[in-house]
């Protein structure tokens, strides 16, 4: 929608500044509210004990850790990067994070994705939707790109290297 909107021909302005500022702030308006409603509907059904039964889990244990470091900037990163199935939106309300912060940061990331978009269309002109999916795919494989560097330090980490555990052993002796 916000490539389509940012289109030249559909504008709303013919300045590429005002329709990004336009383009982003109504599309990071309408998608804060979408936001703000996910995270309600996920409070209200943390209510049902099965559902509620998650702030328990090892994961989400490990999950609120890392989220409590940094949570406004990590929900902005969230809301910048698309993502099909946004967990961080889940993990805010579990962890009851401030309604305030988490709408700021909604808008401010999502203001920012579609700023991108809409200059990047308008200013491509008819084939700005091609750069606009590849900018979407590039977001998108640098966030895959930095999660798999990240499980893979974390898996080496627990293995140990042999000779590490060949060194450790004979310190032993």
């Amino acid at each position: 929608m916000v490539s389509a909107v940012a289109l030249q021909q559909f504008a709303p302005s013919a300045n590429i500044y005002l329709t990004t500022l336009i383009v982003a702030s109504i599309g990071a308006g309408a998608s804060t509210m979408a936001n703000l409603h996910d995270f309600h509907l996920f409070t209200w059904m943390l209510r049902h004990h099965w559902i509620g039964q998650v702030r328990h889990s090892r994961l989400y244990r490990r999950s609120s850790r890392w989220f409590s470091r940094r949570p406004l900037l990590i929900l902005i990163v969230f809301n910048i990067i698309p993502i099909p199935i946004d967990v961080i939106r889940m993990l805010a309300a579990t962890y009851r994070y401030r309604l305030d912060r988490f709408a700021m940061a909604n808008f401010v990331g999502r203001w920012l994705r579609y700023a991108v978009l809409a200059f990047v269309t308008f200013r491509l002109g008819e084939g700005g939707w091609v750069a606009v999916v590849v900018l979407l795919g590039v977001a998108v494989l640098l966030g895959v790109g930095r999660f798999a560097i990240h499980l893979f330090q974390r898996l080496t980490a627990n293995r140990g290297c042999p000779s590490q555990v060949q060194s450790t052993q004979e310190d032993e002796t």
